[in-house]
């Protein structure tokens, strides 16, 4: 009896040591298991951290969309000339100026014409009083006829034997004389009149009727705007390009 108690107890003490191995295993595989956990806790945190940093935003992950095509132009490029256009400021005006003047001095007793007028090759712009002219061309007209006459009188009486040569060619010397002047008297009394030497527009007008035109004065000034030049200031630089 007392064997069985002592065996019934030995058993009993057998089974709480088998108990409390196994409740301390128990609490070892725990602790392990509890420390895996913090472990792989950790593992993953640093590791969704670094994929943060490396990984792009979620915005910039999306991939776009194929596009549909882009339509292009092909142009075919050939050799040719490279035009530069310049632009420039400067003065127009006629290449022909006519300075309208008298070679005698005289008193102006007509102006034909006013600025902006067109005039043509000839036409009388200017008329001077020129009496005085008038007569000294009479008065040479008439000095010519006499000096003629006596020429063909002499001539006559040469041919009959009635004059010496010496009397006939000194009465032509005479005409010729004559004729000089009376060409010189023409041209002046044509002076009276002023003429247009050209076919333009009247740009100035510095006379009035009345007044006297002095030989080398300008009374008008005739433009030929068909001719023209221009005037302008280029840079050295650039001249060469033009």
């Amino acid at each position: 009896m007392y064997n069985k108690d002592i065996m019934g107890k030995g058993r009993q003490s057998k089974d709480s040591l088998s108990l409390c191995n196994r409740k301390g295993d128990a609490m070892v595989l725990l602790r392990k298991a509890n420390v895996l956990f913090w472990i792989l806790l950790l593992a993953g945190a640093l590791g969704f951290l670094g994929y943060r940093v490396v990984a792009p935003s979620g915005a910039q992950q999306r991939i776009p969309p194929p596009s549909a095509g882009i339509m292009v132009t092909l142009y075919e490029v050939q050799p040719r000339l490279w035009e530069i256009w310049r632009s420039f400021f400067g003065t127009v005006r006629s290449a022909q100026v006519q300075k309208v003047t008298s070679q005698t001095r005289e008193v102006i007793e007509e102006i034909n014409v006013e600025i902006g007028d067109s005039v043509k090759k000839g036409d009388v712009l200017i008329s001077l009083a020129g009496q005085s002219q008038v007569a000294l061309l009479s008065a040479r007209q008439a000095a010519y006829d006499d000096a003629k006459s006596r020429y063909d009188r002499l001539q006559s009486l040469f041919q009959a034997g009635g004059t010496s040569k010496q009397e006939l060619d000194k009465a032509n010397v005479s005409v010729q004389e004559e004729a000089a002047k009376l060409r010189d008297a023409r041209t002046t009394v044509s002076r009276i009149q002023i003429r247009s030497a050209l076919n333009g527009i009247v740009v100035r007008r510095n006379a009035e009727r009345g007044e006297f035109a002095d030989p080398g004065r300008e009374l008008l000034a005739i433009a030929d705007f068909d001719r023209r030049e221009v005037e302008m200031l280029i840079s050295p630089t650039i001249r060469g390009l033009i």
